[in-house]
């Protein structure tokens, strides 16, 4: 599966990193990343179901009267679930999956999931996506095709090599940024930074968050350091936590 990236898909990881740092809602931000996956792989529609408790569902190019399959589905998920657990078990095992590679052409005649959701939408072909930060699920990511043209292995790997930076911005924007009175006397640049190592992010992680270097990050951290009087990214984040906790 591993290939050598692409100059588009290169263009594309800038892209959803330069909307990580200007989007500060989720909802904004998404519609945004499913726009960069779908300049790599084309599809018809997209959705994409946040694990995040309340949050809406983000969809492109998901009709309305479409929409309402899409909410069936959510209403049912659980009932659902036995039918479907195997394109489950292979985005765990691959981080992505084609449902028409784990679904046999009989089983989805057969399949009331399909009979139910997928084929009232006339939806061909599904490329299925689990983000996943830290071994937890950040939501499901769903490519669909209403033409006869399936998606092939090419695609997956395409929307797999945007995946990182997709999951890395999400499980960023899932923190709630910091106020400059919470974590003084850090700078606003320096508060954002040390909320992303409490976060667990790494130095190129957080440099590609914010557009500069890892090196300049390393800097920045040993200044946040010395200004925190801690000696550690754990202890950091144990500062900030009692900061909070204020």
């Amino acid at each position: 599966m591993a290939t050598a990236m692409s100059t588009s898909c290169r263009r594309q990881v800038v892209e959803l990193a330069l909307s990580a740092r200007e989007s500060r809602e989720r909802p904004d931000f998404l519609k945004r990343a499913l726009d960069a996956f779908g300049a790599l792989v084309s599809f018809d529609s997209a959705v994409f179901t946040d694990a995040e408790p309340g949050q809406p569902l983000t969809t492109v190019g998901v009709e309305p009267c479409a929409l309402k399959f899409v909410k069936l589905c959510e209403q049912n998920f659980a009932s659902y679930m036995p039918e479907i657990a195997p394109v489950f078990d292979a985005a765990r095992r691959e981080r992505g999956a084609l449902d028409h590679e784990v679904f046999s052409a009989d089983f989805r005649q057969k399949s009331r999931f399909y009979a139910e959701i997928v084929r009232p939408q006339r939806v061909d072909s599904v490329l299925f996506m689990l983000p996943r930060w830290q071994s937890r699920t950040l939501g499901q990511l769903r490519f669909e095709r209403h033409s006869p043209t399936r998606f092939r292995r090419d695609d997956l790997a395409k929307a797999l090599d945007l995946l990182p930076m997709f999951e890395l911005a999400l499980a960023a924007l899932s923190v709630d940024p910091p106020s400059v009175e919470s974590f003084a006397p850090l700078s606003p640049r320096e508060s954002d930074i040390a909320v992303h190592v409490a976060r667990g992010l790494t130095n190129p992680q957080i440099a590609a968050l914010l557009g500069t270097s890892k090196f300049t990050i390393r800097n920045q951290i040993s200044r946040i350091f010395d200004k925190t009087r801690v000696a550690s990214r754990s202890e950091l984040a144990a500062w900030m936590a009692r900061r909070n906790a204020r």
